[in-house]
Order: C-alpha cells, then structure tokens, then sequence
C-alpha cells in the first residue's frame, strides 16, 4: 500500500465516524430546538397573561378578572372606568389572537395540550356581556383576518362547555 492509499483509507474512516456522530447531534439539535419554540411560546403568552392579570389586579372594580361578577359591579361604572373595561377587553383578545397565531404553527400535540386550555378560556369570555361589546366595536383590520373570522365561528358562535 502507497502512503497515498493509507491517507485515502483514513480520511474515508474519519468521514464515516463524522457522519455516524454527526446525524445523531443534528437530530438531538432538531428535537431541542422544536422543544425551545415550544416552551418560548409558552413563556411568551404566560408573561403577556401576566400582565392582563396586573391589570385585574389593579382595576378590580372593572368586570375583566377570569371569574366574572358573580351579580352588579361594586359600583356604577364611569365613562372612564368603561373605556378602562374596553381597553383591557382588547388587550386580552390581543392576546387570545396571538396564542392562535403561536400555536397554529406547531405540531399537533403542542396545539392538544397547550391551545384547547386557551380555546376552552376564550369561548368562556366570549359568553361574557362586556366582552361581547368590545368584540362587537372591532373593525376587520384590527386583528389578523384568520384569526378574527376563527374566533367569530369556532368560539362566539360556539357556547363554552360545562
């Protein structure tokens, strides 16, 4: 054998163990970054949730809370305090929009397990009077089209179950 045949021999082994080490780190990469997009979806809409829930919090006179009232508001609403209940109306259906487009793009078991709880909290709030009415005042450029006509079918068309 040629010094040359030895080299080819050996850059031929070096290149079958890269290729046997090298598949399965890209197949372990794929799989953590689906896992990263899964869980930073995740993290994103839990911080935006966060945030409606610090505007509960510090308006809680305002129908917005998860648990609606049970009978009237503590006290009649003002003009201000109904443009507040508006406002934070939209913020939260910003939010629902932006669970439907996260979501839609990844796989179906993510979709199963994370957006049915969103979809089951949304067509709750879409029985919900105020919520209704700040629905209603929308225009149709005012959220992604695919959502809004999703969201006009499947959840306000649709009653919450149990």
């Amino acid at each position: 054998m040629s010094g040359l045949e030895i080299i080819k021999d050996i850059l031929e082994i070096v290149s079958q163990i890269a290729v046997a080490i090298g598949i399965p780190t890209v197949a372990y990469q794929f799989w953590q970054d689906r896992r990263d997009r899964e869980y930073g979806t995740f993290d994103a809409l839990d911080e935006k949730y966060v945030e409606f829930q610090r505007i509960c919090i510090e308006y809680p006179e305002l129908d917005i809370h998860d648990i609606p009232f049970e009978s009237d508001p503590p006290r009649e609403l003002t003009v201000l305090d109904v443009k507040r209940e508006e406002a934070a109306l939209w913020i939260l259906m910003a939010l629902f929009e932006r669970a439907f487009l996260m979501y839609q793009r990844h796989p179906r078991k993510v979709r199963r397990s994370q957006f049915d709880g969103w979809v089951t909290q949304m067509r709750q709030w879409g029985e919900r009077e105020n919520f209704r009415r700040a629905w209603a005042m929308l225009e149709p450029g005012d959220y992604d089209r695919d959502f809004m006509r999703w969201f006009q079918s499947e959840i306000l068309a649709k009653p919450a179950q149990g």
